[in-house]
């Protein structure tokens, strides 16, 4: 029987999984609406109710003992302050809402490098320096950071994907001193490393919860849009990746790091490469606002991709 390693999406919308083998290929998968849970999306109990629930359905259908390893990918800017055993202290920031204190922004503007993706008022940073007075807090985390921490118990690791808008600096490989002069307190950053490291293995409670052995690695995750990336088996230099969900991400991949936060062009680290390209809040979310859900399905399955629309549609920032 080959190995399994397991990928869990959570989103905006729902929490997604595969279960795949050694040669790329799909032995399960299975989806979750958020909703099925609450009408909260922005509520970790709700991800993570969608999680088990999505878990347990590709579960099902596999050989559970074929399971190796486990990795999240979540929304890229999600942050949440928890207590030192991971419990949520407030209600999360998502990728797209913004911080409103100008001095937050304005001392981020003074401090951070040009370069940083750690610019901007939806930027990881930014939310963590407005929650780091909140009472108790231990550590801030990203979406799947604290996901993956409900498998491993390890609620002080991320990864250099989901740190970018947090201001890690990926070609140093550390958290850069100038964070400090922002009035962040550097013990709430959590310990980061590159995605597809393991970072600790299943607790015997998610062990027993999904009838997995306790062996099973959880290994660093990645941000939603690296994630829809690597789905697509893009390899070389030049290949570029557009992917609309809630969000329109645009990416391409680059020898070389390529930033310009003033335009929203940042660079992931990807192995020996780099990931440039960037993203609109602007994307698939905005349908819901005119269409039902079944009737996204219905047109969404009327599309030709190999026909020309004769439209040109370019990504608001």
């Amino acid at each position: 029987m080959a190995p399994l390693a397991i990928g869990i999406d959570i989103g905006t919308s729902g929490a997604r999984a595969v279960a795949m083998r050694p040669d790329f290929s799909i032995a399960s998968r299975a989806a979750v609406p958020l909703d099925r849970f609450g009408a909260n999306g922005r509520d970790p109990t709700v991800w993570w109710a969608a999680v088990e629930a999505t878990l347990k359905e590709l579960l099902s259908g596999i050989d559970r003992t074929s399971v190796r390893a486990i990795a999240v990918d979540g929304t890229s800017g999600t942050v949440l302050p928890v207590d030192s055993i991971g419990r949520p202290l407030a209600e999360p920031l998502m990728y797209n809402d913004k911080v409103l204190d100008y001095a937050i922004l304005a001392v981020i503007a003074r401090e951070a490098p040009e370069a940083s993706a750690a610019h901007g008022a939806t930027s990881g940073l930014a939310k963590a320096l407005a929650f780091q007075l909140v009472p108790g807090v231990a550590r801030m985390l990203h979406q799947a950071d604290w996901i993956a921490g409900q498998f491993s118990g390890r609620f002080d690791v991320s990864d250099q994907n989901n740190s970018l808008k947090t201001g890690y600096d990926v070609e140093a490989g550390r958290w850069p001193d100038w964070i400090a002069a922002t009035g962040m307190r550097m013990e709430l950053l959590p310990e980061v490393t590159r995605p597809g490291s393991v970072t600790g293995r299943l607790t015997a409670g998610a062990a027993g919860l999904f009838g997995l052995a306790r062996d099973v690695v959880v290994v660093a995750g990645t941000t939603d849009g690296c994630a829809s990336f690597l789905a697509t088996g893009a390899t070389a230099a030049g290949e570029g990746v557009t992917a609309l969900g809630s969000s329109l991400t645009i990416k391409i991949l680059s020898d070389r790091p390529i930033s310009a936060p003033r335009y929203g062009i940042y660079s992931h680290r990807l192995g020996d490469a780099w990931l440039a390209g960037g993203a609109s809040n602007s994307g698939g979310k905005v349908l819901a606002q005119h269409f039902s859900v079944a009737r996204i399905i219905e047109l969404s399955a009327a599309i030709d991709p190999a026909t020309e629309t004769g439209l040109d549609y370019y990504p608001l920032g």
